[in-house]
């Protein structure tokens, strides 16, 4: 079997590694080098952290399924280039995205885009990614989460006639961890003296916590 691209024996010419890279390459000197007129975007922070910390959602990609980051801060949507290839999404689209900007000012390229067909909670949309060559983790932007319903925006909150908050609040069943010092110093220093023109205000706040017991009078 040899490939019809670079003549090389073991694979198609589909799944030629020189083919991709040329169709990458071509893409991005299409889309140019320079910087002073070229369009950036926001994404804020691409990191691979832990999903424990931040919202996914998993995306059906063709027959793929694939985890992706919900960014509401993020101005639009990002695929790494391996990914890219592993999905079988080549060749990329120009982009008019030339450059995307992390909240550390780190600006990677835009080498171009792909807009799949994507399944979404069983709802199918095409949505467009703009692919960079960093293994950043793919992720969502605030208008696809919009668009696709993964986040909901709630102006107001109404209760009819319930009392929220009736005196002080306890909180009960819960252990408090605090460090503490050994063989501390402390400094017995004099308390500080109240201003006169704050007196009275003072007085009737210590008075009104008093009542309640969150403090007590010690004579």
């Amino acid at each position: 079997m040899e490939c019809h691209t670079c003549a090389h024996k073991g694979h198609f010419a589909t799944h030629c590694p020189a083919r991709k890279a040329k169709t990458v390459h071509a893409v991005l000197a299409e889309n140019g080098s320079g910087e002073s007129s070229e369009e950036e975007l926001f994404i804020g922070a691409l990191e691979a952290l832990d999903e424990g910390e931040d919202r996914f959602e998993t995306v059906k990609v063709n027959i793929r399924k694939v985890s992706v980051k919900l960014d509401t801060g993020a101005h639009c949507n990002v695929l790494p280039l391996w990914m890219v290839e592993k999905l079988e999404l080549l060749p990329l689209k120009p982009s008019p995205t030339k450059w995307l900007l992390t909240f550390s000012n780190h600006k990677m390229r835009v080498l171009g885009e792909v807009d799949p067909v994507c399944t979404v909670k069983q709802k199918q949309s095409r949505i467009t990614f703009k692919v960079v060559e960093e293994r950043v983790i793919p992720l969502l932007g605030r208008k696809t989460c919009i668009a696709q319903k993964m986040i909901t925006r709630i102006d107001s909150l109404e209760i009819d006639d319930v009392e929220v908050y009736d005196g002080l609040g306890c909180l009960k069943g819960y252990i408090y961890d605090i460090d503490l010092v050994e063989n501390a110093q402390w400094e017995s220093r004099p308390a500080r003296h109240v201003p006169h023109s704050i007196r009275d205000q003072v007085k009737k706040e210590l008075d009104a916590m008093d009542k309640l017991g969150v403090i007590e009078r010690i004579h």
